[in-house]
């Protein structure tokens, strides 16, 4: 990608989040079914519910942008996500997988707060306070779901 603006990034980053989102919303219900714990299940699917509100929101950002969607998949999340999946068929005792799985959406979240502290950042410096205001619903949304998911990790870890 080329940029040579703010509003170059910002779209940049709006497009990352977007195929991030899709990404999430295709693959983490896997994950979710696998996990043992109906906690951490029960995180996984808020996950996917958040990802499939997000989507149409930065789907329209988009539109609004002008900018069309990225064809290719968010590489950091597909990454994430595949570390995840590789665990399914370890055979793993349930607690492992339920700490290993809550790892994995733990540094989606992370991969997340990250993309929308930075689009939030640019729509404030471009002065798109309606934009910054989506991202900082979902910031919150992220840091929540990133605290639950340190706490359960947590307990299967130290339950045993």
């Amino acid at each position: 990608m080329k940029s040579s603006s703010i509003e170059d990034l910002f779209a940049h980053e709006v497009q990352v989040l977007h195929n991030a989102e899709n990404e999430i919303q295709q693959r983490l219900p896997r994950l979710a079914q696998a996990a043992k714990s109906p906690q951490l299940r029960e995180i996984l699917a808020a996950q996917v519910t958040q990802s499939k509100a997000r989507e149409p929101l930065l789907q329209q950002l988009l539109g609004r942008l002008e900018v069309p969607t990225l064809r290719s998949s968010c590489i950091a999340i597909s990454v994430m996500l595949a570390e995840g999946e590789r665990l399914l068929p370890a055979g793993l005792e349930p607690d492992a997988l339920d700490a290993e799985l809550a790892l994995a959406a733990q540094r989606i979240k992370q991969y997340q707060t990250s993309g929308y502290q930075a689009t939030r950042n640019y729509a404030a410096a471009l002065s798109l306070k309606e934009h910054a205001g989506m991202f900082d619903a979902a910031l919150i949304e992220d840091e929540a779901a990133s605290g639950r998911l340190a706490e359960l990790t947590s307990g299967l870890v130290n339950a045993n």
